[in-house]
């Protein structure tokens, strides 16, 4: 009960600093869902990597068991291990991509200048 007071109170004075209109209602909605959202990421990244912090990890998890150990990576490192194995095939693909586009750019070039007598 005591944190949807806090809530409530936090919002109101959110309402009040912002104008107190209707614009300043939506804004202070706003906020909060994005707050909320940012909050829902933080805490999937950190439970699906086993990492905290962005570079190096902190002495204590924010969403996690503090009971169980410490965090041991920075959730940076993590995301480049996660992803690292679909880098190059990211890579080749773009490379491909853009040599098609090339072919076609000049083809296209060709065809303009090609005079026809």
């Amino acid at each position: 009960m005591a944190k949807n007071t806090d809530a409530n109170v936090e919002e109101a004075q959110c309402i009040k600093a912002n104008g107190g209109d209707t614009k300043a209602e939506a804004q202070c909605a706003a906020s909060k869902k994005a707050r909320e959202q940012v909050q829902k990421l933080l805490k999937a990244i950190e439970q699906n990597f086993n990492c905290q912090g962005l570079c190096q990890p902190s002495t204590w998890w924010w969403y996690g068991d503090i009971t169980t150990s410490s965090p041991q990576n920075g959730c940076m490192i993590a995301l480049k291990q996660k992803f690292s194995s679909t880098a190059g095939a990211a890579a080749t693909v773009m490379i491909i991509a853009i040599l098609v586009s090339s072919c076609l750019c000049v083809s296209t070039f060709l065809q303009v200048c090609n005079k026809k007598e």
